[in-house]
């Protein structure tokens, strides 16, 4: 499958700013189903610096609860993932001006 597209980027940034790690994670399962092994790929790949466990290497919502119960993890997962989501989206519009 291809990667995320930049307004699908935009999208994910836009969601994990205004309502959080939990809610870009659904609606990134819901959305781009074709594209959930990305999605929780860049999950496990953050999370080995926020290191929280992954039981049966399965990001689902009991990862999302053992998360939720340090603040200091969860919020440093969120900034992560906006660093990494804006990183992608440059790099898109870099790979778009190459062509």
């Amino acid at each position: 499958s291809q990667s995320l597209n930049e307004n699908e980027i935009n999208k994910l940034l836009g969601i994990l700013s205004s309502d959080g790690v939990y809610a870009m994670w659904v609606y990134a399962m819901d959305k781009f189903k074709d594209k959930k092994e990305k999605i929780e790929n860049l999950l496990k790949n953050v999370n080995k610096f926020v290191n929280v466990e992954i039981k049966n290497d399965t990001v689902n919502n009991q990862y999302f609860q053992t998360l939720a119960q340090d603040l200091n993890k969860l919020l440093f997962m969120k900034e992560l993932l906006e660093k990494v989501l804006i990183y992608a989206r440059y790099h898109k519009r870099a790979m778009g001006k190459q062509k």
